[in-house]
């Protein structure tokens, strides 16, 4: 998945839909990290949680059915770095 936000425009949000096409229901929860590359490329992922606000955090999408979560960036708006979430 991909979404690009770009909040000094006021593009600060998408939706995401699960898909669930198991036979039985499938429980989700929400959780955002920041994923920060070293300089020997290694990466590590830190919590980020405190700069998204989505709906719903939590879900148990039924089987064969479909779930549609809304999350917007809450985060400081003058990024000078691209950041990956």
């Amino acid at each position: 998945m991909r979404v690009i936000l770009v909040p000094s425009e006021g593009r600060l949000g998408g939706t995401i839909r699960i898909n669930n096409t198991r036979d039985t229901a499938l429980p989700v929860e929400m959780k955002f990290f920041r994923r920060v590359v070293e300089r020997d490329g290694t990466q590590r992922f830190e919590p980020a949680d405190d700069q998204f606000t989505v709906f719903p955090l939590q879900a148990s999408v039924a089987a064969a059915s479909s779930q549609a979560v809304r999350f917007q960036y809450t985060g400081n708006r003058t990024i000078d770095v691209a950041q990956a979430y």
